[in-house]
């Protein structure tokens, strides 16, 4: 065991306690099970009001295969795992928590990209496995999920933010009618999934959460569903019409073609936050024109604010709503109208927060709507 100096000072609260975080930083030395040396690193937590002091994990070098988190660590429980803590461990596929883990920071087991189960200790207050998923201790929220062909329990109400993040190697998924919630980036990068079904009970689907999930050819939208977040689809290739476009009921949700000119299809209601975020990664830089008919009521923040080469837009009437930061007004030089609706217009893009004064907003010459 090494000690040395930490930067770490900072306090959270954390089970209506309040904790600091530094004093020291640690370094053990343990073995695995094959005889492996595994270096963690660690810091010194302490709970404000009584002065019990335990440990957090920063990180866990060389870990791999079967690996049990350490229950004490330089004499002291280990309490808490941090967001890196399997940055250098990411061959790990299944993983033991020992009662005293009782905080897991957001994203601490996106690193597991090989996980195949998880173990808790009974008598462990704040988690518990079922069927080797990390579950809350009440089965109400999937924490993190694993690889292969899941079944989520019914009881889950909610499926976490990064639950299944990453895990190429999940082929198929059951999500029970007990859930309400589907969390942020919950399936980002899921390649291997082809179908979800998502139950009617479902009201809320997080931001990013099918992101990159280019395997994806089906995922029906239940109409108890009120909430889409942004870039909920970004990537999903398999699920792009003819024309490069993800439309779910009547929400354009994602765009991802290759012409210079784009006409929004018809009966598209609503164009989603960062739906054209792919032309970031365009070589080409995304349309030069959009064509938005009449129809369209909202567009949506950051819709087109990545179309770096987007110089026309036309708004029609129907557009009551623009989101802030809609569009690149680097880029835009050109807002085409109808007859006698340019102030309107213009009065969307200011009160959006867009600079307008290197934008010329254009009404028909021949008088057209």
């Amino acid at each position: 065991m090494g000690i040395g100096e930490s930067d770490l000072s900072d306090e959270f609260e954390f089970d209506g306690n309040t904790f600091i975080e530094g004093r020291f930083q640690l370094i053990d030395r343990i073995r695995s099970s094959q005889g492996d040396e595994i270096v963690i690193e660690s810091y010194y937590i302490t709970e404000k009001n009584t002065g019990r002091e335990f440990v957090g994990i920063e990180r866990i070098r060389n870990a791999q295969g079967d690996f049990s988190i350490p229950a004490i660590l330089s004499r002291c429980a280990v309490m808490s795992i941090d967001e890196e803590a399997f940055l250098w461990s990411k061959n790990v596929t299944s993983l033991t928590i020992p009662a005293s883990v009782t905080r897991i920071v957001s994203h601490a087991l996106c690193d597991c990209p090989r996980i195949k189960a998880f173990s808790v200790a009974d008598d462990n207050p704040k988690f518990k496995s079922v069927s080797g998923l990390l579950l809350t201790k009440d089965g109400k929220v999937l924490v993190r999920g694993v690889n292969g062909d899941v079944t989520i329990p019914n009881g889950v109400t909610r499926i976490g933010d990064y639950a299944f993040f990453d895990l190429s190697g999940l082929t198929s998924v059951t999500i029970p009618s007990s859930v309400t919630s589907i969390g942020y980036c919950a399936f980002n990068g899921c390649s291997s999934l082809t179908s979800v079904t998502i139950p009617s009970s479902v009201t809320s689907i997080g931001d990013s959460a099918f992101a990159r999930c280019s395997g994806l050819t089906s995922v029906p939208i239940p109409s108890g569903v009120t909430t889409i977040g942004e870039g909920a689809f970004a990537g999903c290739y398999g699920l792009l019409d003819k024309k490069g476009f993800v439309i779910e009921r009547d929400v354009l949700y994602s765009f991802c073609g290759g012409e210079e000119s784009v006409t929004i299809p018809d009966g598209v209601k609503v164009i989603g936050a960062s739906a054209f975020m792919a032309c970031m990664v365009m070589k080409h830089g995304g349309p030069t024109r959009v064509t938005i008919h009449n129809g369209v009521i909202e567009i949506g923040e950051m819709a087109f604010f990545w179309c770096r080469n987007l110089t026309d837009v036309t708004i029609p009437r129907s557009v009551t709503s623009i989101g802030k930061l809609a569009f690149s007004t680097k880029a835009l030089k050109s807002v085409y109208v109808s007859v006698g609706d340019i102030d309107r217009v213009k009065k969307l893009f200011l009160d959006s927060g867009h600079d307008i004064k290197d934008i010329e907003f254009v009404e028909p010459e021949d008088g057209g709507s």
